[in-house]
């Protein structure tokens, strides 16, 4: 299982874990690791605290469209 808000989205890797192309930052060389994606609601600024299936199903619905380009 995991946690809503543990792998925060971003503009950053100095606030976030994850990019807003859901690449993972490399801390070391401030920049997207290549093919180093997270979508789930880990991604999550926070907990939303309620059910978070339409706004996963929404990340996912953008994840596949970035992926398809």
């Amino acid at each position: 299982a995991h946690v809503q808000g543990s792998n925060k989205i971003g503009k950053n890797p100095q606030e976030s874990v994850v990019s807003y192309n859901f690449k993972v930052w490399d801390q070391n060389l401030n920049k997207e690791f290549e093919n180093l994606y997270v979508c789930d609601s880990s991604i999550f600024p926070t907990s939303i605290g309620a059910n978070p299936m339409q706004s996963i199903y929404t990340f996912a619905k953008l994840f596949a469209e970035l992926l398809s380009k």
